[in-house]
């Protein structure tokens, strides 16, 4: 479960007006559950509380409770199938530790199409095309001996289409996946952490999930989060 942060002021942040933190208003709400649930409850706030009157965003509360760079990573193998440790994120970039990661190929059964990503302006390789997807992270520090590769990497794929595609029906209502009914969306292709990709600063054993977008109307609103804030990615 993601804790959400629903924001309200006169402006959003970085446009002209209020804006946050220091403004003429602004209202914080928390909400437990997907992005688009977050989505949805701020929408019926906005309506009901406030009868449409001001701007508002979301920001996303970290899984570890610190900010981004900190969270606890999960350290793998050469096989990417076996834990060997964890340490903070920005720590494993700066010293190239490999670690754990999904990568999500949304496929549009309507069309056939395979969708990627636009990396938005705030994130590295910003205006270069991308896969979903995102580390395999653990709340606090874990015996190697309990964390189990192929639950996390399942888990991690559930949270990130849950966060980065927000997947909606044809009425728009958000689509929540979990791990009970992830056999519907998702599809794992080839084995836990086959796929590997090293760089100097980064050594991936990525599992790779074919993530379902059915037929009928069903569409995703694909984000990202730059410093914990939802922006809209193209796609």
């Amino acid at each position: 479960m993601t804790q959400f942060a629903i924001n309200f002021a006169c402006s959003l942040p970085g446009e002209p007006g209020c804006g946050c933190p220091d403004g003429d208003f602004h209202s914080e709400f928390w909400f437990d559950g997907t992005r688009g649930e977050a989505e949805d409850e701020a929408r019926r706030i906005h309506h009901e509380v406030y009868q449409g009157d001001f701007r508002w965003w979301l920001v996303k509360r970290n899984r570890a409770g610190a900010g981004a760079g900190s969270e606890l990573s999960v350290l793998v193998d050469p096989t990417g199938r076996r834990a060997t440790g964890v340490e903070r994120r920005n720590v494993v970039h700066r010293d190239g530790l490999r670690h754990a990661t999904v990568i999500i190929l949304p496929v549009c059964e309507d069309s056939g199409e395979v969708v990627v990503q636009t990396r938005p302006e705030g994130k590295s390789g910003a205006g270069d095309e991308d896969f979903f997807g995102g580390h395999c992270t653990v709340d606090a520090p874990l015996a190697v001996n309990d964390i189990d590769i192929e639950d996390l990497a399942l888990a991690t794929a559930v949270e990130e289409t849950n966060e980065e595609l927000a997947l909606r029906d044809p009425d728009g209502a958000p689509v929540t996946i979990t791990t009970e009914n992830a056999g519907q969306f998702l599809i794992q292709i080839g084995a836990t952490g086959a796929f590997a990709w090293s760089s100097p600063a980064n050594e991936e054993r990525s599992t790779l999930y074919l993530l379902r977008i059915p037929r009928g109307g069903y569409r995703p609103r694909p984000m990202d989060d730059i410093d914990g804030r939802f922006v809209p990615v193209q796609w």
